[in-house]
């Protein structure tokens, strides 16, 4: 549930309000809406987070302190419109009509779709890796809109989507799908790693197993899906490299034109 903010000015404001806006209406002009800036920052240090099989769930994104405050739940404020960064051709922290589109876009034909996806999800010559996809403010939106509809639920908007959106506001995430050999006798995943060039490092990484269940008394690992989560601010400027790595021996390398998401 999405909570309403009721702003209350006190009354000397309210009547120099009343009185600019009879000025203005007197001089013919309509009064202009203002509109606020985004004070998103860039966040903390990145810090990369190995993940195991005992600790393979992902954990809630720290609070964000340029989102607007409530006193009693910081997480169901609308967020303001038109409060879009825009770095290139690409919307890191999307606004509402932005997320409408977004939304639209999940519902919208089988083709359409998967001429959408195809941008975000690039194919690679590996032994090992399989794809990788990238995962942005907007694409998580109409992802989260496209598995609504499969479930037959075509009532999910903005109210559903903006909480949804909430812990990824400002990231982007760069998923690997790695597969291990069919006769491997892993217990956990390994440490992959996913970078994008020499200086953009990921600010966590999370690898979720693929598990296949043998008997009630066997598990098997069948693959992996390596998550790199990134500051959208600093990714999505410009072309990059995206590396999948396995301690120091390169898996695979993909060239993506970040500037050209949204």
């Amino acid at each position: 549930m999405i909570a309403a903010v009721t702003v209350v000015t006190s009354t000397p404001a309210q009547s120099l309000a009343d009185l600019a806006r009879k000025v203005q209406e007197e001089r013919g002009a309509t009064p202009e809406r203002a509109d606020p800036g985004d004070s998103k920052s860039a966040g903390s240090a990145p810090a990369t987070k190995v993940y195991t099989n005992a600790s393979l769930r992902s954990e809630p994104a720290p609070a964000d302190p340029a989102e607007p405050l409530n006193a009693t739940d910081t997480s169901t404020v609308p967020a303001p419109e038109n409060t879009a960064v825009d770095l290139g051709n690409a919307k890191v922290h999307i606004d509402r009509r932005t997320v409408e589109r977004a939304l639209a876009l999940g519902r919208a034909s089988d083709r359409e779709r998967a001429q959408f996806h195809a941008r975000y999800v690039y194919p690679v010559t590996s032994p090992v890796v399989d794809r990788v996809e990238i995962i942005t403010e907007f694409r998580r939106v109409m992802l989260a809109s496209e598995e609504q509809v499969r479930m037959g639920n075509r009532q999910f908007g903005l109210r559903e989507a903006l909480p949804l959106l909430q812990p990824w506001r400002g990231r982007v995430a760069i998923i690997a799908h790695v597969r291990f050999h069919p006769h491997n006798t892993f217990i956990e995943v390994p440490p992959y790693e996913v970078s994008v060039g020499d200086a953009i490092a990921p600010l966590e990484t999370e690898r979720i197993p693929i598990i296949v269940n043998v008997s009630q008394s066997t598990r098997f690992l069948l693959g992996a899906q390596v998550q790199a989560v990134f500051d959208g601010a600093q990714l999505m400027q410009e072309p990059g490299i995206l590396v999948v790595r396995l301690v120091n021996e390169e898996l695979a390398a993909v060239s993506v034109d970040f500037g050209s998401l949204e």
